[in-house]
């Protein structure tokens, strides 16, 4: 594990092969007076377990304050080592999608597990803000690259953890709501001398916020990704054509949920199979990266239209 320091207090940790199911998504940590902040807690307590390790002298004093980004599995299922002298938080909206998805991704991305897993929900949420006004450092809510997005703001070094709102050379986008996605990185820009601090492309700067924002306004007028972009990265033409994918299927998702009567079961797993099953690909088991890819991406817009003009 390659541990970076980053300001006065901050710690970037970033894993080798052999310590995740998952490279190139960092853990970053906060030494307060009183508390040690820890954004996301990567893909299973396996992982995390090299973090707690380190820290083993720097949290003897301080309570451990557990901040989840978002939903995303390899956010999350680290939670589970951390004990009841710890405390787990999040928006609102991220608590509610861990428990809409979270059965969802154990089963979807199996293989990324890394260690006993098992779902620990944030104890404290909150709908748009958290302070600790002690230690300087502030949550708020931004949704975008899903519904449950917020980030950490220590004032203290200027440092923003943004989880996955930014990535190079464009975001993976896993929530309907692109004008509140645009809205939420047009706020990051607001502020002056900031360090901005991604889980997958560490640190980034507003020109590539700037760039994530056009993106996103592409897809808002429902033209095609830059040339430039897919100059210097041509593999981004798959990740654009299953953002644009999710961006329906979360609608439609959406959709099917408000129909549910409170209390009913709704299988995210199955529900996307009968999705594509309905479109004819009968045989299908799991919708994994490679059949979104080879996937009629008209087609798919068409039929996903037709069904939500037709309420399913």
């Amino acid at each position: 594990m390659n541990v970076e320091r980053i300001g006065n207090r901050g710690y970037i940790f970033d894993f080798n092969e052999y310590e995740t199911t998952l490279t190139d998504t960092i853990v970053y940590g906060i030494k307060g007076e009183t508390y040690f902040f820890i954004c996301d807690t990567q893909t299973g307590p396996n992982t995390m377990k090299y973090v707690l390790d380190y820290l083993k002298y720097e949290i003897i004093d301080r309570r451990i304050v557990v901040f989840n980004s978002h939903a995303d599995w390899d956010h999350i299922w680290g939670n589970c080592i951390f004990d009841k002298n710890s405390v787990i938080i999040s928006s609102e909206a991220c608590r509610e999608d861990i428990l809409f998805k979270g059965e969802y991704d154990l089963k979807y991305n199996y293989d990324f597990i890394n260690g006993d897993v098992v779902l620990k929900l944030p104890d404290i949420t909150f709908e748009s803000k958290l302070f600790f006004d002690s230690e300087s450092i502030e949550f708020f809510y931004l949704p975008g690259h899903t519904i449950g997005d917020s980030v950490c703001f220590d004032k203290k070094d200027r440092i923003m953890y943004i989880g996955d709102l930014a990535e190079v050379p464009i975001p993976c986008i896993g929530y309907h709501d692109l004008k509140r996605f645009k809205s939420s990185l047009e706020c990051l820009l607001d502020y002056d001398d900031v360090i901005y601090l991604t889980t997958h492309s560490k640190i980034v700067d507003k020109s590539l916020i700037m760039q994530n924002i056009d993106y996103i306004e592409s897809l808002i007028k429902g033209k095609d990704i830059s040339s430039k972009i897919i100059e210097e990265y041509p593999d981004v033409v798959n990740i654009d054509k299953i953002n644009r994918i999710n961006v329906l299927m979360d609608e439609l998702t959406e959709n099917e949920k408000i129909k549910k009567k409170d209390g009913e079961d709704f299988d995210l797993f199955e529900f996307e199979l009968s999705v594509f099953k309905d479109m004819g690909y009968t045989d299908l088991k799991k919708v994994d990266h490679n059949f979104l890819i080879n996937l009629d991406y008209d087609e798919f817009k068409k039929f996903i239209i037709n069904k939500i003009k037709k309420g399913l």
